[in-house]
């Protein structure tokens, strides 16, 4: 369970523990649909949007095949121990927020593969973002700051240590 004692809001707090439950797919769109929110997380927060870390790992995701950058993503929102996973897992937090948002942007900009037209989120999903839509502006960060840590590998949590 993630920890988050600045929600007032049992609905948001249900919606943070429900998020890595959602299909890998379904994380996806909501990410996705969260873009503008994440907009906004890294002005409230200051983040550089030119933080090298985070772009590289943007920029590496942006320069694949759209069927390559889903299977990535997918990666990240599943925790796969790969390579891509482990840096994103290494960004501190605020630096994630940052990818989010370039990711969201690259999505915008035709350089990041989209959500199929007809795709649809299902009722949980939609009650997600309803949640979020009605948070306060602390409350949204803080949301998140919580979702985007439960994706990517700790590298230091996934490193092998011998013993001599």
């Amino acid at each position: 369970m993630i920890s988050h004692t600045v929600f007032k809001n049992d609905t948001l707090e249900q919606s943070i523990d429900h998020f890595p439950r959602f299909a890998l797919d379904e994380q996806l769109a909501l990410l996705w649909k969260m873009r503008s929110y994440f907009e906004a997380a890294v002005r409230t927060t200051a983040a550089d949007e030119s933080d090298t870390f985070a772009r590289n790992l943007f920029e590496n995701i942006q320069g694949k095949s759209f069927e390559e950058q889903c299977e990535c993503l997918q990666d990240i929102a599943s925790n796969e121990n790969t390579q891509l996973s482990r840096e994103y897992g290494a960004l501190y937090t605020d630096k994630k927020l940052v990818f989010w948002h370039l990711i969201g942007r690259g999505v915008e900009e035709g350089s990041i593969a989209p959500l199929p037209e007809d795709y649809h989120l299902s009722p949980p999903a939609q009650e997600f973002l309803q949640a979020l839509e009605e948070a306060n502006a602390t409350e949204k960060l803080a949301l998140l700051r919580c979702v985007v840590e439960t994706l990517g590998v700790n590298p230091m949590a996934s490193a092998v240590f011998s013993v001599p």
